[in-house]
């Protein structure tokens, strides 16, 4: 690996280093916004289970 190419990595590194520093430093900020996201995900999955149980249902 080319010695731009390690300090290119070791950057981006460090930059996710202080955003997951940042996140901690919110974390009830972020465990509310992640509990939203996932309460939004399970009702997106079931109303998709549903209406394709319906369909399957509608085609008998």
């Amino acid at each position: 690996m080319e010695q731009t190419q390690i300090q290119q990595l070791e950057r981006t590194f460090n930059r996710n280093e202080a955003a997951l520093a940042r996140w901690k430093s919110d974390d009830g900020m972020l465990a509310s916004l992640l509990a939203r996201d996932m309460r939004l995900i399970h009702a997106a999955v079931w109303m998709s289970l549903r209406v394709s149980w319906s369909d399957g249902a509608a085609k008998r």
